[in-house]
């Protein structure tokens, strides 16, 4: 079972990539906006339009829950990783995509209860193990790499057109530029 902390775009593109491919996969949800804001993320999002998913919401005894297809997933609003009951609702593993918990230190403080793993969707500084799939990912030894940073979408797009000319031709050195939408840290 994986739980998602941060419902922005990758958060939200997490969560309904999950459910949609396999239903039922994903344990608790945690951001701190509001269930209504949340709910509207869901429905509608400005680059990829509609969501794929029927996601509705309600309240019940103080707790906020996302219905998806008959089934009831818990919505956390916790800022703090150690706060958040994840290993409650019986995730294994916690997709860090909030933005704030690039550190090892921070995004293990969700490695508690049943929590054994966490993917941080962003570059870190000192993860236990930083996967670009097709570079290094026979590397990943989850025995020992409990807190994996999943690299940045330049990593992702530009390492293995580089690994393909490294080999071809040899490499002294590379310049690239990237565009990148706005993100919540440029105000």
């Amino acid at each position: 079972m994986i739980a998602i902390n941060g419902l922005g775009r990758i958060g939200r593109l997490a969560f309904q990539g999950l459910e949609a491919a396999a239903p039922g996969g994903v344990a608790a949800l945690n951001d701190p906006a509001e269930l209504r804001s949340v709910l509207q993320l869901m429905a509608f999002d400005s680059v990829h339009g509609p969501g794929p998913l029927v996601v509705e919401g309600h309240t019940r005894e103080g707790q906020d829950f996302l219905r998806v297809g008959g089934r009831e997933i818990p919505l956390f609003h916790e800022t703090d990783p150690a706060a958040i009951p994840f290993g409650g609702c019986g995730a294994r593993l916690v997709v860090e995509a909030s933005g704030r918990f690039t550190r090892r230190a921070d995004a293990a403080r969700h490695l508690k209860d049943s929590v054994s793993h966490v993917i941080i969707s962003a570059p870190s500084p000192d993860p236990d193990f930083t996967v670009i799939l097709p570079l290094n990912g026979a590397g990943l030894d989850l025995a020992r790499h409990r807190v994996i940073s999943n690299a940045s979408c330049t990593a992702h797009a530009t390492g293995p057109m580089l690994a393909v000319l490294e080999r071809a031709f040899g490499l002294e050195a590379a310049n690239l530029s990237t565009v990148h939408v706005a993100t919540n840290d440029q105000r």
